[in-house]
């Protein structure tokens, strides 16, 4: 096994564990791919969803063990995120990569903030 490959699993592997416990998500993975592998943002974001695919089906299996699942919901949402994810793959074969790297930079940075003031906003309400 080349020492490349190695890398790139001990890369997510380590993304893998800080998602695990709540420090950032699979994003993590992209930014290792195109900031230090050199991989192009259209791929990174492809293997991304390989990560998080196998991430969802280990915690599904778990979530069915427990029957903890809203089978009606489930559909519903899985269907919308189905016909989302064509229309994303659409729009992200016709954009140039720049624009894609600049449009999930920008996502990372919204949801961030979000994720930092929201978490703020929860734990003041928790405190009343």
């Amino acid at each position: 096994m080349s020492p490349q490959i190695i890398l790139l699993m001990l890369a997510a592997l380590v993304c893998a564990v800080l998602s695990g416990m709540g420090i950032g998500n699979a994003g993590l993975f992209v930014l290792y791919l195109t900031a230090v592998a050199g991989v192009e943002q259209l791929h990174a974001q492809g293997l991304n969803l390989i990560f998080f695919l196998v991430s969802a089906a280990a915690a599904l299996l778990l979530h069915v063990k427990k029957r903890k699942i809203p089978w009606r919901l489930t559909l519903c949402l899985a269907v919308t995120a189905a016909l989302g994810a064509a229309v994303g793959a659409c729009v992200a074969t016709v954009l140039p990569t720049a624009a894609l790297r600049r449009l999930f930079g920008g996502m990372l940075v919204i949801s961030g903030v979000i994720t930092l003031f929201g978490s703020r906003k929860t734990a003041k309400k928790s405190d009343t």
